[in-house]
């Protein structure tokens, strides 16, 4: 059971993160928790390693080479995904292409400033969660979308989930289901202190529904 699986499901109704249209694509949807809690009649992850989670098509692959054709998503989700590839400017433009005009990509990552409790531990838990970089500057993140995008920033700073990430975490490999549950009041009291750098920037990218693409509007149907 993932930990940041269970706690992204939480925040995403404070941070708006919802499935918009008929077809929503998770990038690196690592168990498909979140994308199963979504609400759409194509509910895709695109992730390297195998799950199972009813009501969600797994596609074996690598985000910066999605198999779809153009603009055939109404949702894209990317989070806490970039600081793992070091091409993070393909990834986002795969991202966009497969946006349908209109669309919504939302894009997680750490803050630079990231930091867990105790503080030492920071850089070696980077090192176990395979990241490439330790974070981003907003400035850096933003310079990655392309103009012609509308975006929306959020400050997540979590600063109760990174000062008990590690309980939490120990809790969660113990005792799973008691875990999970300690994590609501958690995400309800940094739901109330949300802005700060020291957490996770969240970016809401809009398409204009007046952008023209070299294809066609596709319908999706889980892989080309």
């Amino acid at each position: 059971m993932r930990l940041g699986s269970h706690y992204r499901a939480l925040i995403a109704r404070h941070l708006g993160i919802a499935a918009t249209g008929a077809a929503v694509l998770d990038v690196g949807a690592g168990d498909g928790y979140l994308l199963a809690q979504l609400q759409a009649p194509l509910r895709v992850a695109l992730d390297p390693s195998r799950f199972r989670r009813s009501g969600v098509r797994l596609v074996q692959g690598d985000g910066r080479f999605a198999p779809f054709p153009d603009a055939c998503f109404d949702t894209v989700l990317a989070l806490d995904v970039l600081e793992h590839v070091a091409d993070d400017a393909a990834l986002v433009k795969e991202l966009l292409r497969v946006t349908k005009p209109g669309g919504t990509v939302w894009i997680s990552v750490p803050a630079r400033d990231h930091t867990v409790f105790p503080a030492v531990l920071t850089p070696w838990l980077h090192r176990r969660w395979g990241h490439v970089r330790a974070g981003y500057r907003l400035p850096d993140l933003l310079a990655l979308v392309p103009e012609g995008t509308e975006v929306t920033v959020i400050e997540w700073d979590e600063p109760w989930f990174r000062a008990l990430y590690v309980p939490l975490r120990v809790l969660t490999a113990l005792a799973p289901w008691v875990g999970v549950k300690a994590l609501a009041p958690v995400a309800r009291l940094d739901a109330a202190s949300r802005n700060g750098g020291a957490g996770h920037y969240f970016i809401r990218v809009n398409r204009s529904v007046s952008e023209q693409l070299n294809a066609r509007n596709r319908v999706c149907d889980g892989g080309r």
